[in-house]
């Protein structure tokens, strides 16, 4: 029951907080950059877009991938982004689905329940 608490409180309190006031727009990606930190290897792109007022920004952001895949973006595709009216250069990226947002949690989820059959399974044959 603690795992289980852990495991939705963790699942909470790993959604993306939004900018506040954001701003959404398309970004072209002119290169991307993996980068490998321990464990955990992302990718950031610097991107080019225009604000409301019509000025080019550039910027990085943190594309989103899927685990040991990566990213499924290259060079000359878009993105949507987000940025702040007041600081356009604080953008996030808007492209994460369902699946993107919550593959580790889907497949620690899905260990969780394989480990739960297996300690029901030894117990019953004890």
């Amino acid at each position: 029951m603690k795992i289980l608490f852990f495991y939705i409180l963790t699942l909470l309190s790993t959604t993306q907080q939004p900018i506040e006031n954001g701003i959404k727009t398309e970004a072209k990606i002119t290169s991307i950059e993996t980068k490998t930190s321990g464990r955990n290897t992302y990718s950031m792109a610097k991107i080019d877009y225009v604000t409301e007022s019509g000025k080019t920004i550039s910027s990085q952001v943190q594309l989103v991938g899927l685990p040991f895949i990566g990213s499924l973006k290259d060079p000359g595709d878009t993105i949507t982004v987000i940025y702040q009216k007041d600081n356009p250069y604080a953008v996030l990226s808007a492209n994460k689905g369902f699946i993107q947002k919550y593959t580790w949690h889907i497949i620690i989820g899905v260990l969780l329940l394989v480990i739960g059959f297996r300690l029901i399974k030894r117990k019953k044959t004890a």
